[in-house]
């Protein structure tokens, strides 16, 4: 299923979009079991990314990467969608 944008999170520097797969048991579906969930995007303004950015390069360790770039692409793909 997928869903529109929330129009609460319109002012919200960034947002992390996963998709969920669920299996719902038609005798009790409180008992929702996921079957998956998969990174989709990462939704962020420029001065998130920014911020985004050196947050990264202060801790190149952390993410096991020579560079930015390559901690960008090992976590989060080419998965940036930069919105105003």
């Amino acid at each position: 299923m997928t869903t529109g944008t929330d129009s609460r999170l319109a002012d919200t520097p960034a947002r992390y979009v996963f998709r969920v797969t669920a299996r719902l048991d038609p005798a009790d579906a409180s008992g929702v079991s996921v079957e998956s969930v998969s990174f989709s995007e990462l939704r962020a303004t420029e001065a998130y990314l920014d911020g985004l950015k050196n947050a990264i390069a202060a801790g190149l360790d952390a993410f096991n990467a020579e560079n930015v770039s390559q901690a960008r692409k090992t976590y989060l793909v080419s998965s940036i969608h930069v919105t105003d």
